[in-house]
């Protein structure tokens, strides 16, 4: 004790029995110190004593006590951060709540005084390579309470931890620091630009974002930057198939999109082509919509005097997807449309629209689709390239021509549209005759001729596709007048010779165009009159087929119908007879108001068929009790007898199929 008491000197034996009786005392050990000597002052330590206090005293006391403290000697608080340092070495005696606090107290004490700062950084330092996570952390957020910003290059090498947690530590004290002055900012942007080379998507992420700080720090300062080459190194890292799967990677993409930007936006930019090539190729990856107008920003500001729309239109040759739709995004938002660029403009998208990939072709029209509106000229372009395109090899080709078409004739009638889609329709591609015919149908006059013409051939087109076009297109044609007719409308006789053709599909088709016809009223009358005429043919196909064409075209409060329809029932052909009494149960299911006319001798021709001894085949008996059972129930004037009808067949038919017919009409 005697010899504790010689070394202690001036601090006493007393004050050396409060910080050794701790432990069976109410009060705290500085608490004791400070109560008993107050007047004990940190430059009353001898040499070598500090260390020994540090390490008796908690590590929140001495910071507490080093606060309340002033005058101290330079040797005595070197030695206090000495061993403050140690205790932050012993990674195996002390806990990491004990180092932390040494941490925390150390520094406290770099306040004014420069080995104290140099101790605490080199504790910090220390502290970042340590193997717990909560240990880097604490560090991080030392050095950044310090403001060593020299020690930047350690920091970001932790946004690429293992542990998230100290990555997004590392994150924020690095944003934090590079806000504070620009020459951190510049330091930490050099740092973390060596970063957007892993091949990492998080810690690109994290890096990208610290590196926008410094962009904005430096920026404010009045500053510049050299980080285009490593932020598009960081959009273009990889494949498209790789990051496009990955939300990840597809924020860290757009992350550092979202820089370029920041650097687009400031004035000390460089000029020139090479520039403007080098930033062009963040869309070789395909960067997704979002971050398609910052894209343009920072395209624009790179191309100054350049055209970046040029450098964006040869980007739709690429033979990935993903590259020609952001191509086609950003190609209206970096379009200025002075005469040069427009000449440049259409020249590229001329030279894509003959491309020997079809997807390049499609993608060339979609570029002059986006760019018409902006531009007579690149419109007249634009209806020049679709037109040609409507004969292309390739069937997407054709059906993209054909929808861009119409939208670009500002009239019709346009002579050299015209032209190409009656072109088309003799191309040896199905596809091609089809957008032909659908393309005349919305370009051509309703007086053109040679149009109406054409489209009637097409109606004996091989393909059915192009059959049902070339109908639709004649029935649109015949619409555009909405007036009535003193001849027949443009189109009928050309659907009237094909009910003559041979082949079934052509007539059927004649038959829907002929439907299509007579949804035009002013039309319907000259349809229905022809229709009516050609039940009257002396082929047995053209008249069946007339027939099957009434129920689509007439209705029952047409004259002329009942006419056509007594002779087909009074005919010696029973498949005409058949399909006459089908067409009347068609006529009676559409009309609305069904026997508004109910002429007597209609009534008698589908009795006559109803009777064996007159109609010898079982089938057509069969089809007049399905009329009667209708007259049955809709005729006023002739209920009763189609009653009595039905009766006679249920009770003496000889064909049991008739028979059940009959009597599951009449208990309807």
């Amino acid at each position: 004790m005697l010899q504790l008491q010689r070394g202690f000197g001036n601090l006493g034996l007393h004050s050396f029995l409060a910080v050794v009786r701790y432990p069976v005392r109410s009060c705290s050990r500085l608490a004791s110190l400070q109560k008993g000597y107050s007047t004990l002052r940190w430059q009353s330590l001898p040499p070598g004593h500090g260390e020994a206090l540090s390490s008796m005293l908690d590590v929140p006391e001495l910071f507490q006590w080093r606060a309340v403290s002033s005058g101290c000697k330079e040797v005595s608080l070197q030695a206090l951060c000495n061993g403050l340092a140690r205790v932050l070495s012993d990674c195996e005696l002390q806990s990491p709540t004990v180092r932390r606090q040494a941490l925390s107290a150390l520094a406290g004490l770099t306040a004014g005084n420069a080995a104290a700062m140099a101790h605490a950084e080199e504790a910090s330092r220390a502290l970042l390579a340590d193997k717990l996570p909560a240990l880097r952390c604490a560090g991080l957020l030392a050095m950044l309470r310090l403001g060593r910003w020299g020690a930047a290059g350690d920091m970001a090498v932790l946004l690429q931890d293992a542990d998230q947690v100290v990555r997004l530590t590392a994150e924020k004290a690095l944003m934090e620091m590079a806000m504070r002055n620009a020459d951190a900012a510049r330091a930490i942007g050099h740092a973390v630009a060596q970063m957007l080379r892993s091949t990492l998507a998080a810690v690109r992420l994290h890096s990208t974002r610290v590196l926008g700080c410094c962009v904005v720090k430096q920026a404010s300062e009045g500053g510049s930057n050299s980080y285009e080459e490593a932020l598009i190194s960081a959009v273009t890292l990889g494949t498209p198939e790789d990051w496009a799967r990955d939300a990840e990677e597809l924020a860290a993409r757009c992350a550092a999109v979202d820089v370029l930007h920041l650097l687009a936006a400031q004035e000390c930019r460089k000029s020139g082509t090479d520039v403007l090539e080098r930033a062009a190729t963040v869309l070789d990856v395909g960067p997704s919509q979002g971050t398609w107008p910052n894209l343009a920003e920072f395209l624009k500001a790179a191309a100054r005097t350049q055209s970046a729309s040029i450098v964006t239109c040869d980007r739709l040759a690429s033979q990935n997807p993903l590259v020609r739709r952001a191509a086609l995004g950003i190609l209206p938002l970096v379009f200025h449309g002075s005469a040069a660029e427009t000449v440049a403009t259409v020249e590229v998208l001329k030279r894509l629209a003959s491309h020997s990939n079809p997807s390049v072709r499609i993608a060339a029209l979609d570029g002059f689709a986006v760019l018409a509106p902006r531009d007579s000229a690149l419109r007249g372009a634009a209806l020049q390239a679709a037109s040609g395109a409507l004969c292309d090899s390739d069937g997407r080709v054709c059906v993209q021509s054909a929808a861009m078409v119409p939208t670009l004739v500002s009239r019709r009638g346009h002579l050299p549209t015209v032209s190409a889609a009656l072109r088309s329709l003799q191309a040896p591609q199905g596809v091609s005759r089809r957008a032909g015919a659908e393309v005349l149908a919305q370009v051509a006059a309703q007086d053109d001729h040679s149009v109406t013409r054409a489209l009637g051939l097409r109606l004996e087109d091989s393909d059915p596709a192009v059959r049902r076009a070339a109908g639709g297109a004649l029935a649109d044609l015949l619409a555009l007048a909405g007036q009535d007719f003193a001849s027949p409308p443009p189109g009928l006789h050309e659907i009237l010779s094909r009910l003559e053709h041979p082949s079934l599909d052509i007539r059927r088709t004649a038959v829907e165009a002929l439907r299509q016809l007579a949804a035009n009223e002013a039309a319907r009358p000259w349809v229905v009159a022809a229709v009516c005429k050609c039940c009257q043919h002396e082929s047995l196909a053209v008249r069946r087929t007339a027939l099957q064409a009434l129920p689509v075209t007439a209705h029952l409060s047409d004259e002329s119908v009942w006419g056509s329809l007594e002779a087909c029932l009074a005919d010696e052909a029973w498949q005409l007879r058949l399909t006459a009494l089908q067409s009347i149960e068609e006529l009676l299911r559409s009309a609305a108001c069904p026997w508004a006319v109910e002429p007597d001798s209609f009534l008698h021709s589908v009795l006559r068929c109803l009777q064996a001894d007159t109609e010898p085949d079982a089938c057509v008996r069969l089809g007049a009790v399905h009329i009667l059972g209708r007259l049955q129930r809709l005729s006023k004037a002739h209920a009763a007898e189609a009653l009595a009808a039905l009766q006679a067949v249920a009770d003496s038919d000889p064909d049991t199929d008739v028979q059940e017919a009959a009597q599951q009409e009449l208990s309807a």
